[in-house]
């Protein structure tokens, strides 16, 4: 039933879409309103095959492609600058947009930043400071790697993942494994960050003692600060703050809190140059003090995951994306449609 809805839901966005009906509500819809998008990673398919993120936060390059030529063509894509100006002025430019990217992953330099070039399109970019520059990696991914390694030796992991939920990831074949574990890192996501720890470390202790290895050669790559500087030097990148370590600041006591905002700001300009005025929440995570805390930490705005569109009167620390994947957005309708809030 899930795929003849999904059918008879592309062909009604194709029609509307093909008959203008689509792009007339969605210029009734964003009058006087902006959208402001969230993209994470831009990978060819190849790459996704081997990568350990979740679909929710990938599209392809020639989707992405898509996005900017019909942003460039029928929105205004505004620069961190501009969008913050008039936010602060209360009075937003007609079919104002702007483009966002959580995380800093590698790939937004080799496969976004051309894209972004050849559109003419100004993106934000929120850096986990923490992560650029190493070999580490989100503990989803990893996480999520490293079980995915374990369920390979059947014989030893199956008391494990039964005890996680799933008895069947290592009798499943990879493709499936592989979608099984990424549910059981989206049950864990709501747990404490050091309950996450320890069964990271439990399982990666398991992998050494039963000498099964996980590939160290993955897609799942931070940017180094050399590239973070070859983003902002193209002039169509401004680069933000996604605090340092990226455990959501609702997890943390206060004075963590500030650290996490006030010392990812100081790094950013040690290590860049850049004075980053604008911060996106880890996992989009806050509240009424934590929003506070951003305002007190010198930031001008910050952005939530909470999907909806920007009003010119909207608070500026918690403001609300549209999150783009490649599931639901690969083609114009759909991903007007998505933009409209439609689906």
């Amino acid at each position: 039933m899930s795929a003849l809805k999904r059918l008879i839901k592309n062909a009604l966005v194709a029609g509307a879409y093909h008959t203008g009906l689509l792009q007339l509500l969605l210029r009734l819809k964003l009058r006087d309103r902006a959208v402001a998008l969230t993209y994470h990673r831009v990978l060819p398919a190849a790459a996704q095959a081997d990568s350990f993120s979740t679909g929710a936060i990938v599209v392809t390059p020639a989707t992405f492609r898509r996005h900017m030529q019909l942003l460039r063509r029928a929105f205004n894509p505004l620069t961190a600058d501009q969008f913050a100006a008039a936010l602060a002025a209360g009075k937003l430019p007609p079919r104002a947009c702007i483009v966002t990217f959580d995380d800093g992953w590698l790939d937004n330099l080799e496969h976004a930043l051309p894209i972004l070039q050849e559109c003419s399109v100004p993106a934000v970019l929120f850096i986990a400071t923490d992560y650029i520059g190493t070999d580490r990696c989100f503990w989803q991914e990893t996480l999520a790697r490293a079980l995915f390694a374990a369920a390979g030796a059947p014989d030893r992991s199956t008391a494990l993942f039964a005890e996680l939920g799933d008895e069947r990831v290592p009798k499943l074949p990879p493709a499936e494994a592989k979608a099984a574990i990424r549910r059981l890192i989206d049950r864990w996501k709501s747990q404490p960050q050091e309950q996450i720890d320890a069964l990271l470390a439990r399982v990666q202790s398991a992998l050494q003692s039963w000498g099964v290895t996980v590939p160290a050669t993955h897609p799942d790559r931070f940017l180094s600060w050399a590239q973070v500087n070859e983003l902002h030097a193209s002039g169509v990148v401004t680069i933000g703050s996604h605090c340092r370590t990226h455990t959501p600041l609702t997890k943390l006591k206060t004075a963590q809190v500030s650290e996490e905002l006030q010392s990812s700001r100081q790094i950013i300009r040690d290590r860049s140059g850049v004075d980053p005025l604008d911060m996106a929440y880890p996992n989009g995570d806050h509240d009424a003090g934590i929003a506070a805390a951003v305002s007190d930490s010198g930031y001008r705005t910050a952005f939530t995951t909470v999907r909806g569109h920007v009003t010119p009167d909207a608070n500026a620390f918690t403001l609300r994306r549209i999150n783009i994947a490649e599931q639901g957005t690969d083609s114009p309708g759909a991903f007007l449609a998505r933009i409209a809030g439609i689906f």
